[in-house]
């Protein structure tokens, strides 16, 4: 889960851990997230779109994929974006799955996360 966003990235944290999925690693800078995937194989990668003054989550995915322990990851992207925005974002980078940020459309991301990571 990568989120500069303190809050976020805890309230989204949270959602995914009572979806099932554990354990869950947080980092708010890509600094943090590639540290994390240096010892760990994800299952799922969830990126926020824009993580203020860093590289955007589009620029990024696409090394994140070259990662080792990246092989097997499925890739979604989340922002408070235009819907139409964020996938066509998604689209050119190749991301899994796209969702919106907030607690009104958290369901609608559980989705996305279970559809690609059971």
């Amino acid at each position: 889960m990568v989120d500069d966003s303190v809050a976020q990235a805890r309230s989204t944290a949270a959602a995914l851990g009572r979806a099932g999925y554990k354990p869950i690693f947080v980092a708010t800078d890509w600094a943090e997230c590639r540290s994390h995937l240096s010892v760990d194989a994800p299952d799922l990668v969830v990126l926020d779109v824009h993580m203020g003054g860093q590289m955007s989550a589009d620029v990024m995915l696409p090394q994140l994929k070259r990662f080792p322990g990246c092989a097997k990851a499925r890739f979604v992207l989340y922002s408070a974006l235009k819907p139409q925005d964020l996938a066509a974002i998604g689209r050119r980078c190749g991301a899994d799955g796209v969702a919106l940020k907030g607690q009104e459309h958290e369901d609608a991301f559980l989705k996305v996360c279970v559809d690609l990571v059971p």
